[in-house]
């Protein structure tokens, strides 16, 4: 009894070790967020909460999460709507199956070269999940491409929803999702 006693105290102190050290390393991801913008303390408290309410509604890693939001603040996403931005790339992770920083480089690529506003990250999102649903790629393999191709179609005149036909037709055919977008490009 005393042996199993001990074991279980051990089991306990090293889950307390490790949720000390889960929220020691929240704390510096945060703060390494902060260093991008000029965050009150309110401000910073308002993201930690927003970050720890996603980590529970999406079940992802709040290391996951701040990556994220650090790529998005990054991207040019407001600090007032980063979370709202990470949400949606969240669940456009969850669909693509992939993480959540591919899906904010993704999004955010084609938000910045469109000139479009943070707040129409879900239409963003929607339209690239369309893009994988209808070709041959994957959520991770657009996100890495589309940067190249994005601007160029947005200076050309080409919409967001026309450049995705393109990549789906051009992916169904047998293009990979890097030579679907510099064929296009």
């Amino acid at each position: 009894a005393g042996a199993i006693a001990a074991m279980g105290a051990t089991a306990a102190a090293a889950i307390g070790v490790k949720g000390v050290q889960a929220a020691s390393a929240f704390g510096l991801q945060m703060a390494e967020v902060a260093t991008l913008t000029n965050l009150s303390v309110a401000e910073q408290e308002k993201l930690e909460k927003g970050v720890r309410s996603l980590s529970v509604q999406f079940g992802a890693a709040s290391e996951e999460l701040t990556g994220g939001l650090y790529q998005a603040l990054s991207a040019g996403v407001p600090k007032d709507n980063a979370i709202d931005f990470l949400s949606v790339a969240s669940m456009a992770a969850q669909a693509g199956v992939t993480d959540v920083k591919t899906a904010v480089d993704g999004i955010s690529s084609v938000i910045n070269a469109f000139g479009m506003d943070a707040s129409q990250a879900e239409e963003v999102a929607d339209s690239l999940f369309t893009t994988v649903r209808g070709g041959k790629t994957t959520f991770a393999e657009l996100a890495a491409n589309i940067g190249k191709v994005a601007p160029l179609a947005s200076a050309a005149g080409v919409s967001m929803d026309q450049m995705n036909a393109l990549l789906v037709q051009m992916t169904k055919r047998g293009l990979s999702t890097e030579e679907a977008t510099t064929a296009l490009k």
